[in-house]
């Protein structure tokens, strides 16, 4: 998996994804815990945007307490970052930035042992 983190003072947000291919639909794993503790936050509203791309849409539906699932499909072969808005169920709200979300990238293969 790749990954990507981010916190302000409020919360803790971290993005797991597979290889993104360019055109293919995208599934990546947020998970959102509270800043001083580390719980889970649960049934959060979060609404993701891309600077880069503003036509850009992400549907988020919580998969476990803190564990959301986000759905998007990226166009093209480059880095995107993606703005995080987070209201959670006791009013707290925060904007946190996520960078360096690598679309066409492939994990490193380990090299193969020399005979």
């Amino acid at each position: 998996y790749f990954s990507v983190f981010t916190d302000s003072d409020q919360f803790e947000v971290l993005l797991r994804y597979e290889p993104l291919k360019p055109g293919e639909p995208a599934h990546l794993r947020l998970f959102l815990a509270d800043f001083a503790t580390n719980a889970p936050i649960h049934k959060a509203k979060i609404t993701l945007t891309a600077p880069e791309d503003g036509k850009l849409t992400f549907q988020t539906t919580e998969q476990h307490p803190g564990e959301y699932l986000i759905e998007t499909t990226f166009p093209n072969p480059r880095t995107y970052s993606l703005t995080v808005q987070v209201v959670a169920p006791d009013g707290r709200a925060d904007l946190l930035l996520l960078e360096g979300v690598a679309v066409g990238k492939e994990l490193p293969q380990a090299a193969e042992p020399a005979a």
